[in-house]
């Protein structure tokens, strides 16, 4: 080969080289900013599934504290319900001793019927109630609730044996200390369920 070819050879192969460099280099720079695209398109679906993640856990507590406020408040009713049914049975015990000793009739006295079936409403509504803390609260809660109804449920039911004892001219003190008694129960048992409901509210 003389020189001239030589030459040309060498240069060809040059130009090869410098040809395959570009390629190689610019399919390693296509495919690094495709990987990068990539991982930048992957962040920020991370962002979004992280954000929607945060907003469905908002709308759940918010759900869940809704759940927990309407049950207090119904327990709460209910607790009013039956302090009034309580008072309102005494004065009924109280009118009718006063109609037994003097043969004379009783002044005007609140509507027994009345204030017991608002009682009876209230107790009832209850379980509306913690049927929508099934959705949304733990077994705990759920029971605790479950457990309040259950004592709102048995002072509702003393207070016919009430009437009938003061109709029946019968001791109904006792009565009313077992009311009494459970109303008590009501009582710490709300704010025990409070207590609860405002810890897994705070620790969710």
């Amino acid at each position: 080969m003389d020189d001239g070819v030589a030459t040309l050879v060498a240069a060809g192969i040059g130009t090869v080289g410098v040809v395959v460099t570009a390629v190689v280099t610019a399919a390693l720079g296509w495919r690094g900013a495709q990987t990068a695209a990539a991982a930048q398109v992957e962040a920020a679906l991370a962002g979004v599934r992280e954000q929607a993640k945060h907003e469905q856990q908002v709308e759940l507590r918010a759900a869940r504290r809704a759940a927990y406020g309407e049950f207090l408040g119904q327990i709460e009713t209910v607790r009013m319900a039956l302090d009034r049914a309580l008072d309102v049975s005494r004065q009924a015990a109280g009118a009718w001793n006063y109609q037994r000793r003097t043969n004379l009739p009783a002044g005007p006295t609140p509507d027994w019927p009345a204030t017991h079936a608002r009682l009876e409403d209230s107790v009832d509504a209850l379980w509306f109630r913690q049927s929508a803390l099934r959705l949304y609260a733990d077994a705990r809660i759920v029971d605790g609730a479950e457990d309040l109804i259950r004592t709102a449920r048995a002072a509702a039911d003393i207070f016919p044996l009430v009437q009938e004892a003061v109709i029946e001219d019968c001791d109904h003190a006792r009565h009313h200390a077992s009311i009494q008694q459970k109303v008590e129960e009501l009582k710490a048992g709300i704010t025990a369920w409070a207590d609860v409901v405002v810890a897994s509210l705070e620790h969710p």
